[in-house]
């Protein structure tokens, strides 16, 4: 991947910046925002390199999170609004770069700041989700917890019987629907009071 990456991107990038680090104050927030922009351009273009098994659609690069908190921290912290780009690297038996252009507007900042203003609401009441067990980082050697992690199904980890009590059958089962309008309803909530 890193021969397609070095013949149909690396030629046409001038990198101003590698591995930036930004970040900025939130007024009213208990912690600041910050994050690492892998590669920014002379022009300003914010680059990240993705490698995938498949091409990905367009709305990958519209909807993902990082380029929202890149442009933002970026906006913030020099007033331009960035162009960015997923360099894609797509692994499959006839290897292809395909890059993909986004842009950020108004709507994905106000999102973000919802979900800013979600985690700060959580980490305030200390409240933490668990991970899903597809998570990259809810693994026997990428979490500490894991062996006595209540998230985890035994039949996944090694940990004494006794730490967890016994899963008992649910006799009202909830659908998935009612469970997300619920936590929707439980976020929005704290979010406005």
């Amino acid at each position: 991947m890193s021969e397609l990456h070095y013949n149909h991107a690396a030629p046409y990038i001038k990198p101003a910046y590698v591995q930036r680090a930004l970040s900025v104050e939130l007024p009213g927030y208990p912690f600041d925002l910050g994050g690492v922009i892998d590669l920014q351009e002379e022009d300003g273009t914010i680059r990240d390199t993705k490698v995938k098994d498949k091409t990905p659609s367009a709305g990958f690069a519209d909807d993902d999170d990082q380029m929202t908190l890149y442009a933002a921290l970026e906006y913030l912290h020099s007033g331009n609004l960035p162009k960015l780009v997923y360099d894609c690297l797509i692994d499959t038996k006839i290897e292809k770069y395909v890059p993909l252009e986004t842009a950020r507007v108004a709507d994905d900042f106000d999102v973000l700041l919802r979900r800013i203003d979600a985690a700060c609401n959580a980490i305030e009441k200390g409240v933490f989700l668990p991970a899903k067990e597809t998570d990259w980082w809810c693994g026997e050697y990428s979490c500490w917890y894991w062996k006595s992690c209540k998230f985890v199904k035994r039949s996944r980890r090694v940990a004494d019987t006794q730490a967890v009590p016994e899963s008992k059958p649910v006799e009202n089962k909830v659908s998935m629907d009612e469970v997300v309008d619920r936590l929707t309803d439980k976020i929005f909530d704290s979010l406005l009071n």
